[in-house]
């Protein structure tokens, strides 16, 4: 008896809580869903956008309902957070295609954190933190008031906007034949298509919330010997396993 009590006991403290309790929609079709016991995994929702939401826009205003654990929109579309809970790479009939998954805190919102050259480890913070930081004001061309600024633009918690940004400039310095700052700061072809003020710059457009669009287009081309624009990475074609 008191073997199966010890058993039960260990059991609870093991189990692991898995509600849902933070969502950051990252694009207009990706977004990140973090739970309970730290574990996340990010999400590319584009064609459950495209079939699902009266105008795939309105994806970026993804809310998350906790106690009901769904994930809503504005026009009533409602989508189960256990719907979400799928293996990795595969896309899904209801649209929904899982691409990262992890079940510790490390790298949540931080997409660049396992790939290459970072595989996991960022030298950034292994510095003080001022270091960092005057390495990220430095390279954006920055004073505080402005970063508190570029900070409102994003959705997630200000550490995490921050990690992200340095794993930006890291990679940048590390893998391409200029420095972040250049590369950053270089006006470049989205801006010259799209005639945005805001998107002029790579660095224009983080200031107005397109870390995302900064990070695909410029990493790729960093990591591919300058290529003008990052692929669209195209969709898996595995048959997806059954679940449960």
């Amino acid at each position: 008896m008191k073997w199966l009590i010890a058993t039960k006991r260990r059991s609870m403290i093991h189990r692991r809580d898995t509600t849902a309790m933070t969502i950051v929609a990252d694009t207009q079709h990706t977004l990140w869903l973090q739970f309970a016991d730290g574990s996340w995994l990010y999400a590319d929702l584009a064609e459950y956008a495209e079939t699902h939401l009266s105008d795939p826009i309105i994806f970026i205003q993804a809310r998350l309902d906790v106690p009901a654990q769904t994930i809503g929109w504005p026009d009533g579309t409602r989508l189960p957070t256990a719907d979400l809970r799928l293996p990795t790479g595969y896309l899904f009939p209801h649209g929904v295609l899982v691409r990262e998954r992890e079940s510790h805190p490390r790298g949540w919102y931080r997409p660049l954190l396992p790939q290459p050259p970072l595989n996991g480890y960022a030298t950034w913070e292994a510095q003080p933190s001022e270091l960092s930081m005057r390495r990220l004001l430095d390279t954006l061309q920055l004073d505080p008031p402005a970063l508190t600024q570029l900070l409102e633009h994003y959705r997630a918690a200000e550490e995490h906007v921050l990690a992200r940004l340095l794993d930006l400039i890291e990679v940048l310095d590390t893998t391409g034949p200029t420095s972040a700052h250049d590369d950053l700061h270089r006006p470049w072809p989205l801006g010259q298509h799209t005639h945005d003020p805001h998107l002029r710059t790579p660095a224009d457009a983080i200031l107005h919330g397109h870390l995302a669009t900064v990070e695909a287009i410029l990493t790729t081309r960093a990591t591919q010997g300058g290529a003008q624009s990052a692929p669209t990475p195209p969709l898996p074609t595995p048959t997806p396993p059954s679940t449960p």
